[in-house]
């Protein structure tokens, strides 16, 4: 027979905060307590993904009898309205094993036999000629529910098929938290029956216990700031009780401290005076309650004993990862009976998942905001820091100075040590940098071999210069590897604000300009000087060769597939620009999309890509081939407060439904205010957003969930050394993590490999692009590359449910 923790099923991929404050406001608006069982049977299996569920209460006559049955019309008709005695049940749950997190679930095998001879898990079909017999579960998990005035008033079993899959802690939770709210009401019918006035008063603040349980659990979902949203749950907690404090203790590498308190004021990082119940509490993992502390030694607890407490409660916060503690104290004896446990338990489950929540947040800002190697900030990070402090220094009058580094022979060490040496080594530049400049100063890793070091509030723009030959000469140092030790060097380019632009791009370009120049004439630095390291003549032919290219209809849309990776369907396409100079031959968009930008060219560009896609589209759709574009957006369009009821019109004008349009934009768009105007005013029309490029620059994370997106694209850089990188692996699963919670798509750029998208599917992506299903083609050959995909030529993508 299996062990339950190896044969249970998995539970769906929804957060346990929103399953159970789900449920816990689904039987809230309830009447009557056989829709509220009902409720709780059937969320076992919907929401848990239990295959049968089944709830049975303590009749007067002492047998139990099963009342609501969930999960197959079979297993209705066999167990619903059965019953079996009490003394069977109790042999029964006495003859498993207890699981769970708080060790309240009874996992029974089938063929355990307990003292009284009971074989398995077997009832009675429901008498009839179609009745083919009884009812066989192999293995099944039981939740009694008691109380402390009846005892067990039911139980809440749920069927484990044999050779299912082990349950997750999560899921355990949630069964022992559904239970809780079954218990509770149920215990809330008997005291109907046992006393109708008592039951008033503990109605309403049973109620007001569920009332606020919902009201913290959406609360958790929205909450931006997590101490404010801690501060609010000790708040509720003794509201609801009537308690005079109430605190949360977090667990912290060096003991304790007060996440928040209520009732008792405490300055901010204090520590418990000492461990007490709260150590107690966490070595078992069960919760302890005190019914009367003075009967214990007053030294104990000062804090406690001064404010005149008599009794104490505190749970457990998380139980995989136990974050801390909840606790709550009344100047009365014995204030904390089993239903204000029921509620605790409740609130702790909400503060552990609110808590797992802005850490996968954190985690995920974090991956998108720094550099995995070296922990250094990325470009996006350094995009936005540099962009505070222009305008903070350009207010103070002081300079900004950007600096752009290049390591010297650093392709050698790669290809001639092997990647490991050169991860150290640029660890080690890493740490160079950030020891020769100040603490506000920033050190980013732009990629590769490449640094840049933004010099904040300058008395003294020249100082710059200074820094660099400082720099330059730590770079000369030998650098120490597993394969012996190395020399490099390196090149450094100097740009300074606002001498030599007002802004980070402008900066970045003038710094890259310099170290080129400081690399061919082998200086180590040199700072920018327009007369030198730009062409202006060069540039501006550049410039008028694309205007031409636009307004003579030089430029071509290539399209390539995005493709369902569970089903082989190509869900869409992306519109992307091509342009074959006359003149200059092939040119790359990263170089003429970003001229365009920079040239006032950028909106005859869009509209091009924009017409040419959108006709495309309607043509497709004329000859029943849906195939809703993507087409990419520049956030200086989306400046131009006229440009959403400009595309509105060309839609119109091409007859090409808004839900047939998604348009992607960078992350670092969606820092502009004008830009996400537009973009909500586009997606209030039908039209869907996408962020293009996920994970490689975005500066405010924090306001994702605010802003009108329904995908996010993983970034190909993210995707193509998947299989070797497990930093990599973690961000694409931090990010799938992400955009779950928040309700928003992903799909993966940049699949070539099966074994790529393989590892892509395990992550939970469920679509993708890249080389892999088809590169960026003219339409007549997606055209001949879809009919061939629908005729089932798909040899090479069926690797991710392989």
């Amino acid at each position: 027979m299996p062990d339950a923790r190896s044969a249970a099923p998995v539970a769906p991929g929804s957060a346990p905060l929103t399953t159970l404050a789900r449920l816990v406001r689904d039987i809230s608006a309830l009447r009557g307590l056989q829709p509220t069982l009902e409720a709780v049977a059937a969320a076992a299996v919907h929401d848990l993904g239990f295959t049968v569920a089944t709830l049975s209460l303590v009749e007067p006559s002492g047998d139990l009898r099963t009342v609501a049955v969930a999960g197959s019309e079979e297993a209705s008709a066999a167990l619903l309205g059965g019953s079996g005695s009490r003394a069977d049940w109790e042999a029964l749950l006495a003859a498993g094993d207890p699981v769970g997190p708080f060790g309240e679930l009874c996992f029974v095998p089938a063929g355990r036999e307990p003292a009284n001879g009971l074989q398995s898990w077997q009832l009675p079909r429901a008498e009839g000629p179609d009745a083919p017999g009884r009812w066989h579960a192999e293995d099944i998990l039981c939740a009694p529910l008691r109380s402390t005035r009846h005892g067990l008033l039911g139980v809440l079993c749920v069927d484990l098929p044999h050779g299912a899959p082990r349950p997750s802690g999560s899921q355990l939770e949630l069964l022992e938290a559904f239970a809780a709210q079954a218990a509770l009401a149920i215990d809330n019918a008997q005291l109907v029956a046992d006393a109708k006035a008592a039951l008033d008063r503990e109605l309403r603040a049973r109620e007001r216990q569920q009332a606020a349980v919902a009201e913290l659990g959406q609360a958790a979902l929205t909450a931006d700031d997590l101490p404010e949203l801690l501060r609010t749950v000790v708040a509720t907690v003794a509201s609801t009780l009537d308690a005079p404090m109430a605190n949360l203790i977090e667990c912290v590498p060096d003991g304790l401290r007060f996440a928040a308190t209520y009732g008792a004021s405490f300055p901010p990082g204090a520590r418990p005076v000492n461990g007490g119940i709260t150590a107690q509490a966490l070595e078992t993992g069960a919760p302890v309650v005190i019914s009367d502390h003075a009967l214990r030694d007053p030294g104990e607890h000062p804090l406690l004993t001064d404010a005149g407490i008599r009794s104490s409660a505190v749970i457990v916060v998380g139980s995989v990862r136990r974050w801390g503690v909840l606790a709550v104290h009344s100047r009365q004896q014995g204030a904390f009976g089993e239903e204000a446990l029921h509620f605790l338990h409740a609130v702790s489950n909400v503060v552990a998942a609110a808590v797992e929540r802005f850490r996968v947040e954190a985690e995920v800002r974090y991956s998108a905001t720094h550099d995995a190697l070296t922990g250094l900030p990325n470009r996006g990070l350094l995009h936005e820091r540099m962009g505070a402090a222009l305008s903070a220094d350009r207010a103070a009058g002081t300079a900004t100075a950007l600096l752009l580094i290049d390591l010297d022979g650093f392709k050698d060490v790669n290809d001639s040590l092997g990647h490991q040496a050169g991860d150290v080594v640029l660890g080690q530049v890493a740490t160079r940098l950030r020891e020769r400049v100040r603490r506000g100063d920033v050190v980013a890793r732009l990629g590769g071999d490449e640094f840049a070091v933004g010099l904040l509030d300058l008395k003294d723009a020249d100082d710059a210069v200074t820094v660099a030959a400082g720099l330059y000469e730590q770079l000369l140092r030998p650098f120490d590897t597993p394969a012996g030790p190395v020399l490099l060097g390196g090149s450094i380019g100097v740009a300074i604000a606002p001498r030599h632009g007002p802004d980070t791009h402008t900066l970045l370009k003038h710094a890259d300009l310099a170290m080129y120049r400081a690399k061919r004439e082998r200086t180590g630095w040199a700072a920018f000087d327009p007369q030198v390291d730009e062409d202006a003549s060069a540039r501006l032919g550049l410039v008028n060769d694309l205007r031409s290219a636009i307004e003579g209809g030089q430029l071509r849309v290539a399209y390539q597939p995005v493709v369902d990776l569970a089903t082989g369907t190509a869900t869409g396409a992306e519109a992307l620009v091509r342009w074959a100079s006359l003149a200059r031959g092939v040119q790359s968009p990263a170089t003429f999309v970003p001229l365009a930008e920079q040239s006032g060219l950028i909106g005859g560009l869009t509209d091009v890509v924009l017409r040419s896609a959108a006709a495309q589209c309607v043509a497709w759709e004329s000859s029943g081939r849906r195939m809703p574009v993507a087409v990419n957006l520049s956030g200086v369009v989306l400046a131009d407060p006229g440009y959403p009821a400009e595309l509105q019109r060309t839609l119109r004008e091409l007859r090409l439904p808004p839900s047939l349009l998604k348009v992607e934009v960078t992350e670092t768009t969606l820092v502009s205010e004008s830009a996400v105007s537009a973009l909500r005013r586009m997606n209030a029309e039908g039209i869907r957003v996408a962020v293009d490029d996920f994970g490689t620059g975005y500066s405010s994370l924090g306001r994702l969930k605010q802003l009108p997106v329904q995908t996010l694209k993983i970034d190909r850089s993210f995707v193509t050394g998947i299989t070797g990188d497990r930093r990599d692996v973690a961000i694409v699963r931090s990010i799938v993590a992400l955009a779950d919670e928040l309700g928003m798509n992903v799909i993966a750029e940049g699949i070539e490999t099966r074994d790529v998208a393989r590892m892509l599917w395990d992550l939970g992506v469920r679509r993708g692009q890249g080389y892999l299903f088809a590169p960026p083609m003219p339409a007549p050959q997606f055209e001949a590359w879809h009919d061939r995909w629908l005729s089932g030529d798909r040899a090479d993508w069926h690797v991710a449910v392989a």
